[in-house]
């Protein structure tokens, strides 16, 4: 199962900046990833030492797609001269991409008619001006052959905060000046302009968020959603975070309800609440230490992630393996679960992506955290495992890229079968993020990407 390369996408959590290089290692279990030429991820465009002036600093688009053809390419640099020629090269390659024709502009512009080869490499290419009398400027790493797409026109409003991924591929989340949304394939469709989406059921009839409330997004036959708020204990707020598969054909609902409207304190519940034909229950409460807790992943067992207040004041994060029974996970911050709730990814208490499971021999959590691979050396510490599919495949950030992983759960602890394999974005800018994952073959990864310093909804097929 070859996966692809992409660099640069989103769940909504911070990215820091770009201090390693973009690599892929080998793949194993008969998985394959093409492996960038290129070693860097730029900040920014840049350009070499060239004669005369001549240089080239940057293009629009910054990138394109294995098998496009006649993509016009905006050049910009400086000493351009009548009869120059722009050119594509990734090493020595230069025939991945080609050059069908180049127009001079000016001499701070011209345009280049390009064609990708179908199998180009997913990498990072430099963009070479060359003048009829030889004088050459070379602007590196500024043009990127990608798998990354952008979904309808990346954004609705402000950047893109990307939460979950139906099974049909219907992602979720909100754009920061714009609102909660869902996408029907390329189409974004906004769910109003307030509040927020956080969950999606596996077909993406529902979706699930807060709008001052616990709400969800009930797809009509039209195809329209209308909003609908969840059954509350108290009227004072909350919100649905998760949504999963329950028996029977219900939909099992995650997430937290406000007990107090106290301005001084704002006590709150980990509820799950089930929608069976179309009905939503009374939430059932889950339980907690204190006078907080919160819902996040469900599955349909019941079985949920979150944090929840103890005796002591702490507010750790782990799982409730039933509405009275909590187990705690050294975590500063998990994401989400699998559906199986034998393994929970997040972030480690030290920084970075990492894991924590289910014993297979005694069925009891290890409350220990396990680390995945963030990259080369020198790559730092941060990064996060944002999601898990039903197959052990992860997706996160590590490295300031879009990144995956795929363990094998069957064994105690959980083994990485390979990764990280880092998704190249839209161009060489960093804050890659892949947060969401479907079940289904082949995978479909949801996330952001960054182009022109805005962060634009985009997906991945993993193949």
């Amino acid at each position: 199962m070859p996966l692809p390369d992409v660099a640069p996408a989103g769940r909504a959590r911070s990215v820091g900046p770009v201090s390693c290089l973009l690599v892929t290692l080998a793949l194993t279990a008969g998985c394959s990833v093409d492996t960038p030429t290129s070693t860097r991820v730029p900040s920014g465009p840049s350009f070499a030492k060239a004669p005369a002036g001549l240089t080239v600093t940057s293009t629009n688009p910054s990138y394109a797609h294995r098998g496009d053809t006649k993509v016009s390419v905006h050049v910009f640099g400086s000493g351009f001269a009548a009869g120059a020629n722009a050119q594509w090269t990734l090493g020595v390659d230069t025939t991945s991409v080609t050059t069908g024709s180049t127009t001079l502009v000016s001499s701070t512009e011209l345009v280049a008619v390009i064609t990708v080869s179908g199998t180009a490499p997913l990498a990072l290419y430099n963009v070479s001006v060359t003048n009829r009398d030889g004088k050459k400027g070379v602007g590196a790493e500024l043009f990127a052959v990608t798998a990354a797409t952008i979904v309808g026109p990346g954004t609705i409003g402000g950047d893109v905060i990307v939460n979950e991924i139906s099974d049909q591929g219907n992602m979720v989340g909100y754009f920061d000046g714009a609102g909660p949304f869902v996408t029907n394939g390329n189409t974004i469709i906004s769910l109003g302009s307030t509040g927020q989406a956080w969950g999606v059921s596996p077909t993406g009839d529902v979706v699930v968020g807060r709008d001052n409330a616990p709400v969800a997004w009930v797809r009509q036959s039209s195809g329209s959603y209308v909003k609908e708020t969840l059954p509350a204990l108290v009227s004072v707020g909350g919100g649905a975070m998760h949504a999963g598969a329950g028996p029977n054909g219900t939909l099992m609902v995650g997430g937290y309800q406000r007990t107090s409207a106290a301005k001084t304190s704002q006590s709150t519940q980990p509820v799950v609440w089930t929608r069976s034909a179309g009905i939503w229950s009374t939430p059932t409460v889950y339980t907690r230490g204190g006078d907080q807790g919160t819902g996040w992943g469900v599955t349909g067992s019941g079985r949920m992630m979150g944090r929840n207040s103890l005796t002591d004041g702490s507010t750790p994060w782990g799982v409730w393996d039933s509405p009275t029974t909590f187990v705690q996970l050294t975590a500063p911050y998990l994401q989400t679960m699998n559906q199986a709730a034998t393994v929970v990814v997040g972030v480690l208490p030290a920084g970075g992506p990492g894991l924590w499971y289910r014993d297979v021999s005694t069925g009891r959590w290890n409350p220990t955290a396990v680390a995945l691979p963030i990259g080369p050396a020198g790559c730092g510490t941060g990064g996060s495992a944002q999601d898990i599919n039903d197959d052990g495949i992860i997706v996160g950030y590590s490295c300031g890229n879009a990144a995956v992983w795929r363990i094998d759960a069957s064994v105690s602890p959980p083994a990485v079968v390979w990764g990280p394999a880092f998704l190249l974005g839209l161009d060489g800018s960093p804050g890659a993020r892949a947060d969401a994952i479907t079940n289904t073959y082949p995978y479909v990864v949801a996330g952001r990407a960054t182009s022109n310093g805005r962060g634009l909804l985009v997906k991945w097929t993993i193949q």
